[in-house]
């Protein structure tokens, strides 16, 4: 839950921020039972290609943040916030130069949700591994300290890249959903008798049974080799995403060939 929560979505932003917010957010988050955390990166007309290659002004990244004095004013909507309902803490990668090419226009922020200028526009209804609300947020006039500023300034490409290996974390947890699901399948398979013998003896429910056997160990395979090859490329370092977008669709796919 809140442990797994905090390590797919604030690993990078903790890397990079400074001393004083990652103090101020974790002792907040391991003193107040009810506190998580969240990411924002996709917006209504650019999705998340902001981690991919496109590397030209206005393709992503819509929501504003301008400096006045000592704060950041953000303007715009995100989408697709897993847990931004019920969150305390958003780490959010917004543009802070309107003009300029993607991998040097985007600042990242921490926006503590308790403060005003946010709010939900809606709660999406999703298919699939979502355990808390996914919600599309607006901010307006929504004024974050700067010293809540995880990335340098329009360097948060950086921290960007390292996020997809954060988020392979979370295949490991579809991938222990899918294992406790086959074996409750296979157990059943043994136990429940028909035509006298256990089920399992049935061409057609024993091969079930092998199939989906064999597409999660090719799965463990393939997450095993993808840790290895991010391990391989150092800290905060982008493999080639095309390799995540493999195991990201397999682990689901496996997931729910299984259920």
């Amino acid at each position: 839950g809140r442990p797994m929560t905090i390590a797919w979505k604030q690993m990078a932003a903790f890397k990079w921020a400074p001393k004083e917010i990652a103090k101020e957010v974790l002792e907040d988050y391991m003193n107040d039972r009810t506190t998580m955390m969240a990411a924002s990166f996709t917006e209504p007309n650019s999705g998340s290609d902001m981690l991919m290659p496109y590397d030209a002004p206005g393709v992503a990244g819509q929501v504003v943040a301008k400096k006045e004095g000592d704060e950041w004013v953000i303007n715009g909507d995100k989408m697709f916030c897993p847990a931004g309902g019920v969150t305390n803490y958003i780490t959010v990668m917004v543009r802070t130069d309107p003009k300029g090419p993607i991998s040097k226009s985007m600042t990242q922020f921490i926006v503590d949700t308790r403060k005003p200028g946010w709010s939900i526009n809606r709660v999406n209804d999703m298919m699939a591994n979502e355990p808390v609300s996914n919600v599309q947020m607006h901010f307006e006039n929504c004024r974050v300290p700067d010293k809540n500023r995880v990335s340098p300034v329009n360097g948060a490409f950086e921290v960007g890249k390292a996020r997809l290996a954060g988020k392979s974390l979370h295949l490991f947890a579809h991938m222990g959903w899918a294992e406790r699901e086959w074996e409750n399948m296979r157990d059943y398979a043994k136990a429940r008798i028909q035509g006298g013998v256990p089920i399992i003896q049935h061409n057609n429910v024993g091969m079930l049974i092998a199939e989906t056997d064999c597409m999660l160990r090719n799965l463990r395979l393939q997450l095993y080799h993808d840790a290895w090859v991010w391990d391989q490329s150092g800290k905060g370092q982008m493999k080639d995403v095309l390799g995540w977008y493999y195991i990201n669709w397999y682990s689901k796919r496996v997931l729910l060939r299984i259920i």
